[in-house]
C-alpha cells in the first residue's frame, strides 16, 4: 500500500478561502488609500486656488465675482484664472493657467457675490487633518461645514 502525498479537497478549500479573505482585505485597504490620496489632492488644490486668488485680489482689489450663485471650478468654462476672472482655457494674462478640478468627478464650487470675500465648497471622502465631509475654504481658513 503506497501513501499518496496530495492535498485533500477540504485543505484546498481552506487555502482558497484564506486567499480570498486576504484579497478582500487588501482591496479594502487600497480603496481607503485611494480615497485618502484624492482628499490630500483636494486640500492641495484648494490651497493652490486660494494662493492664486490672493494674487488676483492684489491685482484687482477684489476677488472674481459670481452672478447667480456658485460656479464649478476646473470645467471647460472655468479652467483658467486671469485678471478678467475665471475663463475658458488659454486665457490672456493667466494668473493660474489651469484651475484644478476634483480628482473624482466632483466639483469645487466657488462663490463671491461682492468680491470682498469668497467661498470654495469641497466634499472630502474621508477625514483628513481633522476635516471631513463638506468643507469650505475662505481667504483666511479652511473649515468644516457644520450641520
Amino acid at each position: 500500500m503506497k501513501k499518496r502525498s496530495a492535498f485533500t479537497l477540504i485543505e484546498l478549500l481552506v487555502v482558497l478561502g484564506i486567499i480570498g479573505i486576504l484579497l478582500l482585505i487588501s482591496l479594502l485597504a487600497l480603496n481607503v488609500a485611494r480615497a485618502r490620496s484624492r482628499d490630500y489632492q483636494r486640500i492641495a488644490d484648494i490651497e493652490k486656488i486660494r494662493a492664486n486668488l490672493e494674487l488676483y485680489f492684489n491685482n484687482n482689489n477684489s476677488y472674481p465675482r459670481t452672478e447667480g450663485g456658485p460656479i464649478p471650478l476646473g470645467t471647460v468654462e472655468t479652467s483658467c484664472l486671469s485678471d478678467a476672472g475665471f475663463l475658458p482655457a488659454d486665457c490672456p494674462g493667466a494668473i493660474m493657467p489651469l484651475v484644478p478640478r476634483d480628482p473624482k468627478a466632483g466639483l469645487y464650487l466657488y462663490i463671491s457675490e461682492t468680491g470682498e470675500t469668497y467661498t470654495i465648497r469641497v466634499i472630502l471622502e474621508r477625514e483628513i487633518n481633522g476635516l471631513s465631509g463638506v468643507i469650505e475654504a475662505y481667504p483666511s481658513a479652511i473649515v468644516p461645514v457644520s450641520g
